[in-house]
């Protein structure tokens, strides 16, 4: 009979974006399901991810950074250093070539800001889900 494992680890999530008044928004928002990490830069985050500073189960970033890397930029960095990581972006403009070329290049979603913070909820859950069980079909394999 197989041993199920239970764990009551919360899942960690990397949130990034410039503004302070969402950073704190997203922190304490999120903060009730997962263990949140928040950084202003995606150059910093990427520096951490890249060092294992941090291994996160999910990344939330807004697409627009100020003076930093795009959402866009950001994930053809990361995949660089983690292709597994599922990226969520967050972003004020509903520019459809922007969402188009950030699904395309590897984000999981793309959610336009206003948002409503249950659906943002739900989007990083099931992002988390489909991660796990692709996590678990790769090493059943």
């Amino acid at each position: 009979m197989k041993t199920i494992k239970y764990t009551t680890k919360k899942p960690t999530v990397i949130t990034i974006d410039d503004s302070p008044m969402m950073t704190n928004f997203l922190k304490v928002f999120l903060s009730k399901d997962y263990d949140v990490t928040a950084y202003n830069s995606t150059t910093k985050a990427l520096k951490e991810l890249s060092g294992g500073v941090v291994s996160p189960d999910c990344i939330l970033t807004d697409f627009h950074v100020a003076n930093d890397l795009t959402g866009l930029e950001f994930i053809a960095k990361l995949k660089e250093v983690d292709p597994i990581i599922p990226v969520l972006v967050l972003s004020g403009s509903c520019d459809m070539n922007q969402k188009i070329a950030c699904l395309k290049n590897g984000a999981v979603d793309f959610i336009s800001k206003p948002f409503n913070p249950m659906e943002l909820n739900v989007r990083i859950n099931n992002a988390l889900t489909a991660s796990s069980q692709l996590n678990q079909y790769r090493y059943a394999v």
